[in-house]
């Protein structure tokens, strides 16, 4: 049980970040397209297999929602992923390169002798 309630805290940031992603521009249009369609589907009364049957009518729902959810998940990490290797080559560019020689105090010291 308290396993379940440390979970409950997590589901509503999940469903926050499902709704961001709605205004998301980084998120293909067919992705918003997706969840819309999820939400329709678990909110109309008429799904595939109907709501009124107690067990099997909220199965198709759940179904759907991980589906969904496994999509979303998997877009926002490849743009992440993206964002992360566009950042990383960005800072490539911008470091400086100092050409040098390489010598060590032993040669310095036998220079002088």
């Amino acid at each position: 049980m308290k396993n379940f309630i440390l979970l409950i805290p997590r589901i509503f940031y999940f469903i926050y970040q499902i709704f961001l992603g709605l205004f998301d521009p980084n998120i293909p249009y067919k992705v918003k397209f997706i969840i819309l369609a999820a939400i329709f589907y678990i909110l109309y009364p008429n799904d595939f297999i109907k709501d009124f049957i107690p067990v099997l009518g909220q199965i198709d729902d759940i179904i759907v929602l991980g589906i969904t959810a496994s999509i979303y998940k998997y877009f926002s990490f490849i743009n992440n992923f993206k964002k992360d290797f566009e950042k990383k080559n960005n800072n490539k560019n911008n470091e400086k390169i100092i050409d040098g020689k390489f010598r060590t105090i032993e040669d310095d010291e036998e220079k002088i002798k």
